[in-house]
């Protein structure tokens, strides 16, 4: 409804523009209006008054919050040019037309003048408008060393020069400089222009002054920010310029101030005694420091929060020529219309110069290193990377251009190691024993590191099986891991190639694998369980006897366990009968657990009338007292 009604007001104001239709019509007051506006400004009868008083003239802090009056011609001219050009012509046009200018006129340039940042009236702050320009009010600042190059040791100063196209009467500002080399130790004299004014430091929150401190919790700018260890490199001073006079009896007198190269504060610092020789340091501060429009929402959570958030560069504009008793805001609190520009100075360490060595193609060799690769290599060729890679982090950065050599000797390490780098492949893959049609192979495949997944692909494409680490059983030998998966066979003769999948794709040639099969016995272990196993297999179990359920074919006439040792126990079906559940024998196995510690036994089967061979099943866990 606000933005409908808006868009009528403007589209009033068109129509009398463009006919020039002279009224002595009044602004009427609407419903809408009184929930739009502040009571206190639509209770101002005449617009025009209406706009110079609430809009071009400034509020004392502390004080009224209209003017009685509306400030000078000169003051609200000042104020006005802070608007944007098409606000500035329609003002200038309807004072041209004097007497002719009707009230809705001014009504309407008052509506829109008042339009709330981005149309959004539920969002509206009262100084927050669509229309200022938020791009007028220009400061230009630059930092003036008082030496070119000092000693070690050597106290020298830096100042604060100060060009201002707008009044203001108070402000914050802040350099930044080098805290490794250069230390803060005080404050010299204001400027003529700030003599009578006072300078003030956020100690409480920017750290132990007047020798410098911490100052990462003001907004530091984006420039600096983004430079890394940032925060361990520089140090801040934040200083306040306030209206208030020095002397316990305030000077009603002191002036608001426009600048011109003046001097606004001296800074004095001294060159540490392990100042690099030769080196050249900045004092400066970046251009996007300035408090602006698109920063508020830091500036807002730090209220929210408790923390005051000082802005690097901030001036609370002011209506020309006001005194300090009653300086006028003429923006109030909301201080976004201005931007910066900043010229910083440079100071030279006296002594010979020290040139440091090239460190670019080291950092760029370092970075090229992703820990998240490691799985895709083997494990030597991969640690003999990672060792290159640290050796060239922990190189001292201290080395100089005569040392160059140590520098790209580690350069050439971390490279010549990433090229060197091998794949993880497939070592090999094997049937274990000779499987019967329609039971399952036994396949044991070897393979580098810890490979994602297996898949065996079989000839033209088809028939092809993939597993998973859940779908199979592990071990480890050495920096290999030993994969055991049951294969379907579904003839004599079944020809793969086995891949190994170690990061996102299955990345190695492959191996053969040939599954020759026989009609006849089916000699498979179809499941192994231990009831009082905390967890799956692989889980604890207590020492002492525990029932193992095996299901098994029915051709297997025996069942044998055998540890890493090659210790052996064997169970026959006469000692210890299986249960027939449909085309399964369910063997409960009273195993004695008596070892402390990781269990890992291969099983192996026979029938009546065949040896044992093993079937590629394990039971593991840990035996536990």
């Amino acid at each position: 409804m606000a933005k409908k009604f808006l868009s009528i007001v403007l589209s009033l104001l068109l129509v009398f523009s463009t006919f020039a239709i002279v009224s002595v019509a009044g602004d009427t007051i609407t419903p809408e209006d009184e929930a739009l506006y502040p009571a206190e400004e639509l209770a101002i009868t005449n617009p025009k008054e209406r706009i110079d008083r609430c809009l071009l003239t400034g509020r004392s802090m502390g004080g009224a919050y209209i003017q009685d009056t509306a400030a000078s011609k000169d003051i609200l001219e000042d104020n006005l040019s802070y608007w944007k050009d098409e606000i500035i012509d329609e003002y200038h046009a309807l004072e041209a037309k004097g007497d002719a200018a009707t009230d809705e006129e001014w009504g309407a340039l008052y509506r829109k003048m008042k339009t709330p940042h981005d149309n959004d009236f539920d969002l509206w702050a009262d100084f927050w408008y669509e229309y200022k320009d938020l791009s007028k009010g220009q400061a230009t600042v630059s930092f003036v060393a008082s030496q070119e190059v000092v000693n070690p040791g050597d106290e020298f100063s830096v100042d604060i020069n100060l060009t201002t196209d707008f009044w203001f009467n108070a402000m914050y500002a802040t350099m930044f400089y080098d805290k490794n080399n250069f230390e803060f130790v005080g404050f010299g004299d204001l400027g003529e222009k700030f003599s009578r004014y006072a300078i003030t430091v956020q100690s409480t929150n920017y750290g132990i002054y007047p020798v410098g401190g911490d100052v990462r919790s003001i907004e530091w700018p984006d420039a600096i920010k983004a430079e890394e260890g940032c925060y361990d490199t520089y140090g801040g001073i934040n200083v306040g310029i306030s209206k208030e006079a020095i002397s316990s009896q305030p000077d009603p007198n002191v002036p608001s101030l426009i600048c011109d190269n003046d001097k606004v504060v001296t800074f004095n610092f001294r060159a540490k005694d392990t100042a690099a020789a030769g080196s050249t340091f900045s004092f400066f501060c970046t251009n996007d420091a300035m408090y602006t429009l698109n920063k508020i929402d830091i500036y807002d959570e730090g209220d929210a929060s408790g923390v005051w958030v000082i802005p690097c560069w901030q001036f609370y504009r002011c209506d020309k020529d006001s005194m300090s008793n009653d300086m006028m805001f003429a923006d109030w609190m909301y201080q976004y219309d201005k931007s910066l520009s900043i010229t910083g100075d440079e100071v030279t360490i006296a002594g010979q110069e020290v040139v440091p060595a090239d460190y670019t193609d080291l950092d760029a060799a370092i970075a090229e290193y992703d820990s998240s690769a490691y799985n895709l290599y083997t494990a030597d060729s991969w640690a003999a990377y990672v060792q290159a890679v640290d050796a060239g982090k922990a190189l001292s950065r201290e080395l100089t251009a005569d040392e160059q050599a140590t520098v790209d000797a580690a350069t050439r390490a971390i490279v010549g190691a990433k090229a060197a780098l091998v794949l993880n492949k497939l070592v090999g893959a094997a049937v274990i024993g000779t499987p019967a049609i329609g039971a399952s192979a036994n396949v044991e495949v070897v393979a580098n590191g810890s490979p994602v997944a297996i898949r065996l692909v079989g000839e033209g494409g088809e028939n092809s099986f993939t597993f998973n680490r859940e779908d199979a059983t592990i071990t480890t030998d050495g920096t290999n891991e030993i994969w055991n998966v049951k294969v379907p066979v579904t003839a004599e003769k079944a020809s793969y190639n086995v891949f190994g999948k170690w990061g996102s794709d299955y990345n190695d040639a492959g191996t053969a694998l040939t599954i020759e099969a026989v009609e006849g016995l089916d000699l498979s272990i179809h499941s192994i369980e231990v009831p009082d196993m905390y967890g799956s297999m692989g889980g604890k179990i207590y020492m002492g006897v525990h029932d193992v359920v095996v299901r098994t074919s029915k051709d297997v006439y025996k069942i044998q366990f055998v540890d890493p040792d090659g210790n052996t126990r064997t169970f026959c079906s006469v000692d210890f009968p299986p249960v027939e559940d449909g085309e399964e024998l369910v063997w409960t196995i009273p195993f004695k657990f008596a070892t402390l510690g990781n269990m890992n036994y291969a099983l192996r089967t026979r029938a009546v009338n065949t040896t044992f061979a093993l079937t590629g099943d394990y039971m593991t866990g840990r035996v536990v007292f």
